[in-house]
């Protein structure tokens, strides 16, 4: 499309592209006013449901007076696809920011949570709920005029409820809409019933993440994402974190409630309390939060590092890979956040299938909007203890133990040749009154590698607590030096998605009984072979069971990357 003409505007660049569709970087021929234009793939604008949310979104938008709401100028088709050209923002969306620092300082963090609050209620006040808040449709930009130069900007207002005269013609939401690891626990019943106050719980998970590196549950499908989110009280912030103070700790803990009765009574209440813990941060001396984090290595929290250059990074000690053999590296205290190094890739499919990512997107891919119908509505939450006293063991006591066993925990990925293995680790456990070992688990990378690190920590003998059990999360990053073998330059990037998706409608003639909106979310390797799949919405299980079959058994093109794909499903 490049150098093609959208309205006044002639396309320059492509920013990025998506299961659903493209974004283009464009300017205006006579002032050169650059926009960003997003233009739906051919097939999903064949469909008017999608069409019809995809234009919402500039519906919604042109009722919300706010400058945190990215600006839409026009909506139309070209060429047979429908775009929408919108303001176009120069910064980051939040997930690359918690990508590339882990968390955030608590006053960048309460600044970062007052403003999402302040958009989120102009726009429940115009009489919308975004349903699908998350760190990657927040956006900061650069803003000379704010006190710390940055201004939010929320997106994606593609599956926004609209209510009064707006949603005359807003098409009908049937089952389940939002993102899992940040959809509230009404959400995952009827979607058409679910109000602004959904949109607490989302941004409870978002502040979580923000605070933690993680969000409030680690999963690893969507059928566990709905038990947790419906059943399951969320660790306390400061567990993971033990430098988040107790007003935070408490803020999440009202904003996370499973019933929307309980959480804050507006988005205004959710703003002044940021506020406060801002300044009741500020008032007292920073360098304990400092020093806290500096601390506190054996309980950072999961990083979405999946490709860093092997070693194990026990706290601060690194067990790095080098030619002929390992060694040990004393490193600084502070963590450190790598960029994610593209060209690093995991060794083994195997381990590309039992890794799922640390900060939550399951292998269906959380990060997509789903329509999965599930009904079942939460009971009433259990009452929920006040937030724990920081722990009694000192962490240096800890970290040493782990350090003096690094020799084991290198065998664990010396013994399996994972040689180009990248990425983290956590372990959890709890150390009794006689410093022995129980509960492990650990969540991060492949499962071989998690059950010998297991072995190796219910191993270990830890100095005694003072007064009660000590619950632990030790971060173990492994990362290499090792380059992975080059891929055929003869080879696309990615194998060519319309053709995909054509030979997948074709080969599905033998599978009916969709009785609803359905959809059909995929990854393809670059061998060419079916990875993952997944078939949401209104759709029999036997059908679904053989769409799953027929689509795992298809075989398509080789290419140097793969592809994700997310399309609806139309079955015969």
């Amino acid at each position: 499309m490049i150098g093609e003409t959208i309205g006044n505007f002639k396309i320059v660049s492509r920013l990025g592209r998506g299961g659903m569709g493209e974004v283009w970087l464009a300017e205006q021929q006579n002032i050169g006013t650059r926009v960003a234009i997003k233009v739906l793939h051919s097939q999903i604008s064949a469909d008017t449901e999608h069409v019809q949310r995809f234009f919402n979104e500039a519906r919604a938008v042109s009722r919300i007076q706010h400058a945190g709401i990215v600006k839409i100028f026009d909506v139309g088709h070209h060429a047979g696809q429908a775009y929408l050209i919108m303001e176009y923002l120069e910064g980051e969306t939040l997930a690359k920011r918690l990508e590339r620092v882990g968390k955030l300082p608590l006053v960048e963090l309460c600044d970062v949570g007052r403003q999402i609050a302040s958009v989120l209620e102009a726009t429940h006040s115009a009489g919308i709920t975004h349903r699908d808040l998350k760190p990657d449709n927040i956006y900061l930009v650069p803003d000379r005029e704010l006190p710390r130069g940055e201004r939010v900007k929320i997106l994606d207002f593609g599956i926004a409820k609209l209510t009064g005269t707006l949603a005359s013609n807003s098409p009908r939401t049937i089952g389940t809409m939002g993102t899992p690891a940040y959809m509230a626990p009404e959400q995952w019943g009827d979607a058409s019933k679910v109000d602004w106050r959904a949109d607490l719980y989302s941004l409870g998970c978002v502040a979580f993440e923000m605070a933690c590196g993680r969000p409030p549950f680690i999963v690893t499908t969507i059928a566990e994402a709905c038990a947790k989110h419906l059943h399951e009280l969320p660790s306390h912030a400061s567990e993971l974190e033990p430098s988040v103070p107790p007003a935070l700790d408490r803020l999440l803990d009202k904003l996370l409630e499973k019933d929307p009765a309980a959480r804050l009574e507006s988005m205004k209440a959710v703003a002044r309390a940021f506020d406060g813990v801002e300044k009741q941060a500020l008032g007292t001396a920073s360098t304990v939060s400092v020093q806290a984090i500096a601390t506190s290595s054996a309980t950072l929290p999961p990083q979405t590092n999946k490709r860093a250059p092997i070693a194990i990074v026990a706290g601060g000690v690194a067990v790095a890979a080098a030619v002929g053999g390992f060694m040990l590296v004393r490193s600084s205290s502070k963590p450190a956040h790598k960029p994610i190094d593209a060209a690093v890739a995991l060794a083994t499919p195997d381990a590309a299938i039992d890794a799922p990512p640390i900060d939550a997107a399951p292998p269906v891919d959380a990060a997509l909007p789903v329509d999965a119908a599930v009904t079942k509505q939460p009971p009433k939450p259990p009452s929920r203890p006040p937030p724990p006293k920081p722990p009694a063991l000192d962490q240096k006591a800890i970290h040493d133990v782990m350090l003096a066993h690094a020799s084991q925990l290198k065998q664990c990925y010396e013994t399996r040749k994972l040689k180009t293995l990248a990425g983290r680790i956590n372990v959890h456990f709890t150390i009794g009154l006689d410093g022995k070992v129980s509960r492990t688990t650990a969540d991060g990378l492949t499962k071989p590698l998690q059950r010998c690190v297991i072995a190796v920590v219910n191993g270990l003998e830890f100095p005694k607590p003072k007064d009660k059990p000590q619950d632990v999360t030790y971060p173990l990053d492994f990362q290499t030096s090792e380059t992975p073998p080059p891929t055929d330059p003869k080879l696309p990037k990615e194998p060519n998605r319309d053709q995909i998706v054509a030979a997948i409608q074709t080969g599905l003639h033998a599978c009916t009984g969709a009785n609803g909106p359905a959809r059909i979310v995929l990854q393809i390797a670059p061998d060419g072979s079916v990875k993952q799949v997944a078939v949401q919405g209104s759709i029999a299980a036997e059908t679904r069971t053989c769409v799953t079959r027929a689509v795992r058994a298809m075989k398509f093109e080789k290419s140097a990357e793969g592809v994700h794909l997310d399309f609806p499903l139309v079955l015969q």
